[in-house]
């Protein structure tokens, strides 16, 4: 392979590395019957949250927004006075880290021959958030998680509103892309 074409793929590779990117799971219950399910509701907030940034009405709405069109386009519908066969809960949790990196740098000109001689290092750290969104899926009848997802990734708080929404929007997508089971 020719030399730029491998500092190509080195590169790309680097670019993807640094989009943060949003880790999604999700687990259900393989004794639920999904196909039985056809409208929800919601079960009311936590009000157990302490950070204030996980309270943020604006946040609490792009999640709820996110979630309602998601499944609408599956086919639910938001139930009637007869109730609703499954009940939807979501939880956000932020959490403080740093993220370090370490750069080792020799000063000796014949590196290549394997020669050791003196280096440097300069070691960047990084204040980040990460954010964890859990969504709930409960049977209503029989009151029992059927199907839960969590979403991660790193959060910007300082980002304008429109690329926040639309990070809240790929999560909740990517998480329930896998819901129903199934369908």
């Amino acid at each position: 392979m020719p030399a730029p074409r491998i500092l190509g793929l080195i590169a790309v590779t680097f670019l993807a590395q640094a989009c943060a990117s949003i880790a999604v799971e999700y687990d259900f219950d393989p004794a639920a019957n999904f196909a039985a399910y056809s409208t929800y509701d919601w079960i009311p907030a936590e009000s157990r949250r302490v950070d204030l940034r996980a309270r943020d009405p604006m946040v609490e709405k792009w999640i709820r927004d996110a979630i309602e069109v998601v499944m609408r386009a599956k086919g639910f519908q938001k139930a009637g006075p007869e109730g609703p066969d499954i009940r939807i809960a979501y939880l956000l949790v932020l959490e403080d880290g740093v993220d370090s990196q370490t750069i080792y740098q020799r000063s000796d000109p014949d590196w290549r021959y394997r020669t050791y001689g003196p280096a440097t290092t300069t070691t960047r750290s990084q204040l980040l958030t990460t954010g964890t969104l859990v969504i709930d899926v409960f049977d209503a009848g029989r009151k029992e998680l059927v199907w839960r997802g969590a979403a991660q990734g790193e959060v910007r708080e300082l980002q304008d509103p429109d690329k926040r929404e639309a990070r809240v929007s790929e999560a909740v997508n990517g998480m329930l892309a896998g819901f129903p089971p199934g369908r």
